[in-house]
């Protein structure tokens, strides 16, 4: 083990195992993050899609660019400590630790022979003083107590004990000179050994304080006494006596388990090296993924645009400013292109359905003319002569009749779809427009309530005043009808018609409380398309038609607060040029 103080640094350490098993873990959880992105990329590979090549090339490249860092770094931190070791084991280091400590010993020698010297001259000058002076006598203490506060003041002591063997008394100087009993000494630290003869010296140390213990006796008295001096070292030397002993002592434990120690040392720096090794690589793929999944995106996007899907969009990511950009401009291209197709698609279907409508209405009307003519003669001839049930023939005539009259309309929506006029643009009184509009239906439909707002009772708009009638009465007919065919209907019908001006122009609302739109709204503008068993399915066709040859918009709502349909129509201010 290597030690200092508190701190250790071996396999056993705690503060070691804990390091090495925290390094451990996030080792093994970073190779688990890197190795399933690595099969991630390996899946998009084997199943060849787009981009799994470049996306594969610039994960390489950054995570080698970020790698390199890491690896330089570890093998400058390992080759510093490795240095580092070397020189903190140097033999110049071994050399001035070795040469601080002997400094330190040759003083602590030094101030025990002083100590000792002092010992031998204090009991020699007490010995030859015990010849003339009884000590015990009160009547020689001032000559002792002056001897004795010179040889303290010259020696620089700190106090002076004189210990009478067998007397139970001794004679002391530190503040002031008392004689002791031996029972002071079993109170203090100090130790008076049996086996001192005349002449030797004990010297120890205690309490920052060097002690020298020396036995003599006095011829004339025949006392055998103990001298006892203590001589204290400066606090500061001691303190750093201590250290470079401690330094030095802690150096060569180090020194003998050098090896242990650089093991240790090493395998932790190992341990952080691929730590950091391992987090360089994720980190650069997780900067390549910020950077290739918009582009991945836009590849896969573009791939499926190029297989006709438009519908297709990019949901927009936490990524670069510029890469942001992008995704919104694909999407509103992709946006921009799926509406166009739907238009293209719709534009074909139209004129497709035009051909169509324009060859029924041509092949279709001919006969229909001479069949309600015919029908019409047979009815007047024949009325009064038929007797045979003459109520069958009428009916069936009436029903031929009839039924003609519906063909014929059906053929004329034809034509209007197959060959919509030009519009033509001139002023129109539009509210006088709707209020004629609405008084027929009114007229027609007495059982339904038609309402009628505006924001002006006259104003004038410019349009082509019979096709925007055609439109307002497509759209009440449309109303009408789903009002007048609705099962589920438990209230009076009512029809509301609202005109207002705004930034964008006129807007023109009409809306009912019938069953509301189907869920497949948008079909309704195609042609033929009809939710009626006798409908023809080109009322919104022509609508839309003639709102798009004025430029303006249409759309399809459900009323707010009740069940019901609503269509909105806006028509854009027009110029008579």
């Amino acid at each position: 083990m290597i030690s200092h103080g508190n701190t250790s640094l071996t396999w056993r350490s705690p503060a070691v195992k804990g390091i090495v098993l925290f390094n451990s873990f996030l080792i093994l959880l970073l190779l688990w993050v890197i190795g399933d992105r690595l099969r991630f990329l390996y899946k998009e590979h084997k199943e060849g899609e787009a981009g799994a090549r470049f996306h594969t090339t610039i994960i390489s490249i950054f995570s080698l660019v970020t790698m390199a860092p890491s690896i330089l770094l570890s093998v400058l931190s390992i080759t510093f400590f490795h240095s580092s070791v070397s020189i903190w084991f140097s033999q110049p280091v071994q050399n001035a630790l070795n040469d601080a400590n002997t400094v330190a010993e040759l003083y602590l020698q030094e101030n025990t022979r002083n100590i000792r010297v002092d010992a031998m001259i204090i009991s020699q000058h007490i010995k030859n003083l015990s010849i003339k002076y009884d000590f015990f006598d009160p009547k020689n203490h001032a000559v002792l107590r002056k001897k004795l506060d010179d040889w303290v003041e010259s020696q620089k002591l700190d106090e002076i004990f004189i210990v009478c063997e067998g007397l139970n008394r001794a004679i002391s100087l530190g503040s002031s000179l008392e004689i002791l009993s031996l029972s002071f000494l079993e109170e203090t630290p100090l130790y008076v050994p049996q086996n001192v003869a005349e002449g030797d010296v004990e010297v120890s140390e205690k309490d920052g304080a060097t002690i020298a213990l020396v036995g003599t006796n006095s011829d004339l008295q025949d006392v055998s006494f103990y001298i006892w001096i203590s001589k204290s070292i400066d606090p500061d030397i001691s303190k750093y006596v201590t250290k470079t002993r401690d330094s030095t002592q802690f150096y060569h434990k180090s020194l003998e388990n050098q090896r242990s120690f650089q093991f240790t040392l090493i395998t932790m720096f190992a341990l952080a090296s691929l730590l950091l090794f391992f987090a360089s690589i994720w980190f650069g793929m997780s900067l390549a993924d910020s950077l290739i999944m918009p582009i991945l995106g836009l590849i896969h996007a573009a791939e499926k645009v190029s297989q006709g899907d438009l519908s297709v969009r990019i949901v927009p990511m936490h990524t670069l400013k510029e890469f942001s950009r992008l995704i919104h401009s694909f999407n509103r291209m992709t946006e921009r292109l799926e509406a166009q197709n739907k238009e293209l698609i719709i534009s074909e279907k139209k004129a497709a359905w035009s051909d169509i409508a324009r060859k029924i209405a041509h092949e279709v009307k001919n006969p229909l003319t001479p069949i309600q003519l015919s029908a019409e003669r047979l009815k007047k001839k024949y009325r009064l002569e038929i007797r045979s049930d003459p109520e069958t023939f009428i009916k069936c005539i009436d029903t031929i009749i009839r039924q003609v009259s519906h063909i014929e309309n059906l053929i004329n929506e034809f034509s209007t779809f197959a060959r919509m006029p030009e519009a033509v643009f001139h002023p129109i009184d539009f509210a006088q427009l709707c209020r004629d509009i609405i008084f027929m239906q009114t007229q027609a439909y007495p059982t339904i309530r038609f309402l009628f707002q505006t924001f002006s009772p006259s104003f004038f708009w410019v349009c082509d005043g019979q096709q925007m009638a055609q439109v307002l009465l497509n759209l009440l007919q449309n109303s009408i009808n789903a009002i007048v065919e609705n099962p589920q209907k438990t209230e009076e019908g009512c029809i509301l018609v609202v005109l207002r001006e705004q930034q964008a122009g006129l807007l023109i609302v009409v809306e009912d409380n019938g069953p509301g739109f189907p869920q497949e709204r948008e079909r309704l503008f195609e042609p033929y398309y009809t939710t009626r068993n006798k409908g023809t399915g080109l009322g919104m066709a022509i609508i839309l038609r003639i709102v798009t040859e004025h430029s303006g918009f249409l759309q399809l709502k459900d009323v707010v607060g009740h069940q019901g349909a609503c269509v909105e129509i806006t028509l854009p201010k027009k110029e008579i040029s």
